[in-house]
């Protein structure tokens, strides 16, 4: 199961007004969607690069998928996700944002 914090993406003000307002999310069914959308638009990731600690030491990957993403209130919006892996293959949700 991948580490993630989707909540994030409904509660605060500078995510909520897409995620939660215009999609329709609420936290439970951000998980269901993000964990949707890495899977349907995995084809479509980025190539990898160096995911580094807040010190600067790289502590796994990371890339981005593109695709669209569908919410409860029936719109759809391009979304930019990006994810990291650990050396442990720990996955990370680190951000989403909409690309249109």
């Amino acid at each position: 199961m991948p580490n993630w914090k989707p909540w994030y993406l409904v509660k605060d003000p500078r995510k909520a007004g897409v995620f939660a307002d215009r999609l329709g999310f609420d936290e439970a069914g951000m998980s269901a969607a993000l964990r949707n959308h890495l899977t349907a638009n995995f084809g479509n990731a980025s190539s990898t690069v160096p995911m580094l600690n807040g010190v600067g030491v790289q502590i796994g990957t990371k890339f981005t998928v593109r695709g669209p993403m569908t919410g409860p209130s029936g719109r759809t919006f391009d979304i930019t996700a990006s994810w990291g892996v650990d050396y442990d293959g720990t996955v990370r949700f680190i951000t989403a944002f909409p690309t249109n």
